[in-house]
This record gives C-alpha cells, structure tokens and sequence, in this order.
C-alpha cells in the first residue's frame, strides 16, 4: 500500500511539472483575453482581499471577467455557495489549463504558491499582489534568512508588475520587501476592510456561541517551529478567566494562525471543558476574517497586524507581548513596536480583564495615539478600497497591452 501510494506521488507529481512547463511554453505564445482577471490562493482559501476584490469585479465591473481558479470539487463548490454569482473554474481541468493561460492578469495574496501550478506566468500577464495585511513584521528581502529568500523574491515578481498597499508609509514598506518599483504599488487600501463599513453578521459556525460583545484574540504565528502561547500568564486561570468574562459581559474568539494545528486542537477543548466565553474562530470555523472584524469591540495580538485594520474603526487593540526581543531577534518588525501599537502591554491575566473593561469604553487614554496610528497607516477612511484596487488593476492591464 505503501508502495502504490509513493508511486501515485511519484507520477503526479511528474505530470504536474510537465503542466507546468506547458504552461510556461504556451502562455508566451497564446493571446490574451484583455478582460479576462484569474484569481488563486492555495490551501483551499477563499478569503482575504483577494475574495474581496474578486466579488467587488463580478458584480460592478462589466468590463472585467473575473474567474476563480479552484483547487478541486470541494474548493469549487464552497465558493460557489457563499458567492453563487462568481465564476469558478477547477485547477486540473482543461478549462483551467485554458483560462490560465488566456488571463490578462492574475490576482494572489500571498505569493506564487497561490498560482500554483501556473506559479510561472509570463510577462505578457499582469500580476497584482493584493498582500493579506498591513506590513508590522519583516518579510521578503530585510529578513534574516535573506539569502535563501531572495531567489524566491525574484520569482515572486516575474510578470508582476503590481503592488497595492494601505499608505504611504505601507507603500514603503511593501517596496523594500518585495523589491518592487515605488511607481508600481499604488495606495488603494485593503479591499477586505471594506467590510467594516457594513453590519456585521454572525457567520454560521458561529451562530449559537457567542455571549455578549465579541473580543478578538489573533496572535502571529511564529518561526522555527516556536510555539504561540495563548494566555501566556502566570496567573492563568481558565475557569476564573470564564467567569470575569460573563461578569464583564463578553466573550473571546480565539483565532490562531492558519499554520498554527497544536493551538487548534487546545483552545478547542477549553470551549468544551464549560468555558463558553472562550470560543475558537479557528480557519475551519471561520476561514476569512474578514468575517469576523465588523463583530469586533476590542483586538488582543502581538505583533499580528489585524489591529491595524480595525483602527479604521477606533476598535481598541491590548497587546501581550510576551516575547518581544526574541521575536524581532528571530524575525524583526518594520516598525518601531511601542510607536506604532496604541494600547496596553499585559503580562498577567488581571491585567488583561482590566484593560478589557477599558477597552469598552473606548479606551480613552489611547485615543490620540489610535488616531496617529490610522493617519500613518491608513490613507483612506471608507468603504471604497475594493473600487480603487479595481481601478488599478484596469490601468495596469492597459499599460501592458
């Protein structure tokens, strides 16, 4: 059995590299459907800005035909259901292989693993990174892994000739770590966040869960194989931490990283040890988080930049942490941490249920930073992100013509 499946491995993977390699060949030579915009993430996403824009194309965009490019069935028709207007075509059909090839421009969000196996596209297509987040943290060229990065860097931007960002300030910072050309990332804003200007909805696996105001907790995911400690106090206490909540009246989502599977699993069983106001939105709950964020009436992080989109909306952010110089020792930040993170620093699970109270009512010490903070990292203030990008990417498709 082993054997066979080694051997299924084995001639999948080797027609999977001459898909690949046909698909170099032809897209240089094929013509391209100047309307036609292909959107892909991989491990099954359909989330995040790229689903954002996706959705805002089909439906106000005319001039444009946005396809997604999905994994397999199940991807398929899980974005058929939450967007039955979309147009999704499967990733190993010859319907794909063709759309692929035929697209003027693809779309991604976190990098070429996104397209694969068309991860190779020529430079007769225009590519846009759309990107998941507001930059905090070092990625791409500054990074200490420099060296092994930098190759994969330069395949990231081969046809990519489009970069969106939130600011001035995030324009920057998405330069110097994908090493694009500052006239080529344009400030649009993030078209996901335009969901925070609209009423929140409880998404379903959700629906029966939630007690009171909603608390997002959403750390980063960290390096190495380091692990991401949830509460990581001395004084934790589960129980204890329950009952503050219910006296406060809210609850927390407990969000960890897509990468992070050990916390999955362990913050699922404090829910079904009684503690209900501890509530896990994991990705197989709630996969975008988008669909989380209007709920939101405080963010607990680290050096997770999700805090930074809810500032569009003075949501208050309480900050643990509890590693800061080994995380900018192991993956360093863009950012100097204590200007650029308008709220309290907690070590201790006291401290936190206080700066909760505080944070629901506004955190009013923190206001004036929380308003330096947006200035700097947001350039727009509204529901139009999703506009601008489309605008864009119809100039880029136009400037390669």
């Amino acid at each position: 059995m082993n054997k066979l499946y080694k051997l299924k491995r084995y001639v999948f993977g080797r027609a999977i590299r001459i898909l690949s390699r046909l698909f170099v060949f032809l897209d240089w030579l094929t013509a391209k459907n100047p309307q036609l915009v292909i959107f892909m993430q991989s491990r099954r996403r359909y989330s995040d800005n790229a689903r954002a824009l996706f959705e805002y194309i089909t439906l106000y965009c005319p001039n444009l035909r946005a396809v997604w490019i999905a994994k397999d069935d199940v991807h398929g028709e899980r974005i058929s259901t939450l967007f039955p207007e979309g147009q999704v075509v499967l990733r190993f059909t010859l319907e794909g292989f063709i759309t692929a090839i035929r697209a003027r421009a693809f779309v991604y969000t976190h990098g070429v693993s996104d397209l694969f196996p068309y991860d190779r596209p020529s430079t007769r297509k225009v590519g846009l990174i759309l990107w998941h987040g507001i930059s905090l943290k070092q990625f791409g060229l500054p990074t200490l892994l420099e060296q092994q990065i930098r190759p994969q860097c330069r395949q990231e931007l081969v046809g990519m000739i489009g970069m969106t960002s939130s600011s001035n300030l995030d324009r920057l910072a998405n330069c110097v770590c994908w090493g694009v050309p500052f006239y080529n990332v344009a400030v649009t804003g993030l078209p996901r966040n335009d969901r925070l200007f609209k009423p929140a909805r409880t998404p379903p696996n959700l629906k029966g869960m939630l007690q009171g105001k909603v608390i997002l907790y959403a750390p980063t995911f960290r390096d190495a194989g380091k692990h991401t400690e949830f509460f990581p106090f001395v004084d934790f206490d589960p129980h204890r931490l329950n009952q503050e909540l219910a006296r406060i009246g809210v609850c927390i989502l407990l969000r960890p990283h897509p990468n992070d599977g050990d916390n999955q699993r362990r913050l699922s069983e404090l829910y079904q040890a009684g503690h209900k106001r501890l509530v896990l939105a994991d990705v197989e709950s709630v996969q975008d988080i988008a669909d989380i964020l209007p709920m939101v009436e405080a963010v607990i992080t680290d050096y997770s930049s999700v805090f930074f989109d809810l500032l569009l909306k003075d949501i208050p952010p309480i900050f643990i942490p509890y590693d800061l110089a080994e995380y900018e020792a192991d993956r360093g930040l863009l950012q100097d941490y204590e200007a650029v993170t308008p709220g309290p620093k907690v070590y201790t699970q006291s401290d936190l249920i206080n700066e909760i109270e505080h944070a629901l009512v506004g955190a009013p010490k923190y206001a004036t930073h929380r308003f330096i903070v947006r200035k700097l990292f947001h350039h727009f203030d509204d529901e139009k992100s999703s506009a601008r990008t489309a605008e864009f990417l119809v100039t880029l498709m136009k400037r390669c013509q």
